[in-house]
């Protein structure tokens, strides 16, 4: 656990340096802010996974390689389709100068982008879905999960005494 703490903090360190100097010097604004996280993102994870790399021989750079591909690209089309379904809708249907249909506008696009990375995703065939889907369908299903564990819940009118602190 000390390895992902150094590399997390120094990540943090990293990206309000890339903040600042982006927002101060650079005179980026938001788009600066934006740039600065994404790169001390990108920069600990390529780290945290050189060093698991290091440590663990059995990763297969391929296979990852494969599907970060495939998600990057799934991720490119749902972008650029909500950009333009955004602009789209933006135009002909909704009026975004009221709060109401700006969360209309909002809540549509956002309902589509998903339907179009998860499609993508699909007929990509990205491993990492079934995985997602999995889980889905296992928080669906936790009552009767923890209804056929043999481990016993009580309630707090089951107990003696109740103490709030």
């Amino acid at each position: 656990t000390r390895t992902p703490l150094l590399v997390a903090m120094t990540c943090v360190l990293l990206s309000i340096l890339l903040m600042w100097t982006n927002t101060s010097l650079a005179q980026g604004g938001i788009l600066g802010i934006g740039l600065a996280l994404s790169l001390s993102t990108l920069i600990q994870f390529l780290a945290l996974f050189l060093l698991m790399h290091k440590k663990y021989r059995a990763i297969d750079l391929g296979l990852i390689a494969k599907s970060q591909l495939k998600v990057i690209t799934a991720s490119a089309v749902m972008g650029i389709s909500l950009w333009l379904l955004m602009r789209l809708l933006d135009k002909m249907v909704f009026d975004t100068t009221r709060t109401l249909p700006l969360i209309g506008l909002t809540t549509v696009v956002g309902i589509m982008g998903l339907m179009v990375f998860f499609g993508l995703a699909t007929l990509l065939k990205i491993p990492e879905l079934s995985a997602f889907t999995g889980i889905l369908k296992r928080l669906g299903k936790w009552r009767s999960i923890l209804s056929e564990s043999d481990e016993v819940l009580e309630s707090a009118s089951q107990t003696e005494e109740v103490k709030p602190w």
